[in-house]
């Protein structure tokens, strides 16, 4: 029987595009914007930022030292935080869903990022009972040990929880793991989905 449900956030719960934060730091730089997004998002930084392995101070000294900013740090947090929009169409099934299982998300993401969405979306959290993210503790998806955290805060077996991604890998692994998985594309295909699983009517 399933007993929890975990979610991922970026392009599931909620949609963003890293491509605007490129877009918006080029503004500042002589740097292409296509070299801009390689440095920010190819070389290992966002990597070790969502693993915890660099600080907030320390990935904002770096991207300002290797980027060659004009901008003050405000402008470069704000740059890096505002990207996300609401995913409206998932958001009813989430008391549905809420009424009978315990509710997660779990996503690789970074402090910035993180704090951003809680406070941006604090209506889709009020129906979560704990969060997993990647900076906290020290993985990221498809990382076994992410899994597990989720496996301790679910308070089930892997077999009992179903565990929802946009990305294959991140489906992989969860089922690698031991639980149900669905990759996301679309409510009308996620609700088909948790329709097949008997988690909810048809």
């Amino acid at each position: 029987m399933i007993r929890a449900i975990i979610f991922d956030f970026g392009n599931v719960l909620a949609f963003f595009d890293h491509r605007l934060i490129s877009r918006r730091l080029s503004a500042f730089t002589d740097l292409p914007e296509l070299v801009l997004h390689s440095k920010l998002f190819a070389s290992g930084l966002e990597r070790d930022y969502e693993t915890g392995r660099l600080s907030t101070a320390e990935v904002i000294a770096r991207v300002r030292s290797e980027l060659n900013l004009r901008c003050d740090d405000s402008e470069l947090v704000s740059a890096y935080c505002d990207i996300f929009t609401p995913n409206r169409e998932i958001e009813p099934l989430l008391p549905v869903l809420k009424d009978q299982h315990r509710l997660l998300v779990g996503s690789n993401t970074t402090p910035l990022h993180s704090d951003q969405i809680q406070r941006q979306f604090p209506y889709l959290f009020r129906w979560f009972d704990h969060a997993v993210f990647s900076h906290d503790i020290g993985a990221r998806k498809p990382d076994a040990k992410f899994f597990e955290h989720c496996i301790v805060h679910a308070g089930c077996v892997p077999t009992d929880c179903v565990f929802i991604d946009d990305l294959v890998p991140h489906v992989e692994g969860a089922r690698a793991f031991g639980m149900q998985a669905i990759q996301y594309c679309g409510v009308p295909s996620l609700r088909a989905d948790l329709a097949r699983l008997r988690i909810i009517a048809p």
